[in-house]
């Protein structure tokens, strides 16, 4: 049984654009802290990905890190991609991916967060997927950005409203 794909298979990814990248933990397990008297408290495995993110920022050259949000379970990007030159040079890269696309971007994130996290606690893992959603429009960064900073006070609502008591590590 084949895992539906997410990815929109007209767009270049490795094009400058704008997007608003989820990443969650395996089975949403909490592991970069909770959420208390509705305030967002990060554990030490919360605080080194968001210095994670921050290193990011500033050896990636390609990539911008507009601002991102890191939850109990999940982080929320806002990434802008400065536009690779994409040249589909089997030699150089058996796969044909640009060092500098969108993948290869959250891939290195995911990899670099899961290696440090590990350090810290054995049992972390990602979920095998990422949400991407490509912003066309200049406006929606605004409202991005407000909804990913105020997700601390919609996820504590969600989980009451489910009955869901969230998981932790």
């Amino acid at each position: 049984m084949s895992t539906k794909s997410f990815r929109n298979y007209g767009w270049n990814y490795t094009a400058k654009g704008l997007y608003h990248i989820t990443l969650i933990t395996s089975k949403r397990v909490a592991f970069f802290g909770l959420i208390q008297d509705d305030k967002l408290l990060l554990n030490a495995l919360g605080m080194m990905a968001k210095s994670a993110i921050e290193e990011l920022n500033i050896k990636n050259t390609e990539v911008a890190v507009l601002d991102y949000a890191v939850l109990p379970e999940h982080i929320h990007l806002v990434l802008q991609l400065k536009g690779a030159k994409y040249t589909p040079d089997l030699a150089q890269n058996q796969f044909g991916i640009e060092s500098a696309s969108l993948g290869a971007c959250v891939r290195g994130l995911k990899n670099l967060i899961e290696r440090q996290a590990r350090s810290l606690n054995s049992n972390f893992k990602w979920a095998a997927r990422h949400h991407t959603r490509t912003i066309i429009e200049e406006e929606s960064v605004d409202q991005i950005k407000y909804n990913i900073h105020h997700q601390p006070y919609i996820y504590v609502n969600e989980l009451f409203k489910s009955g869901r008591k969230g998981r932790r590590q």
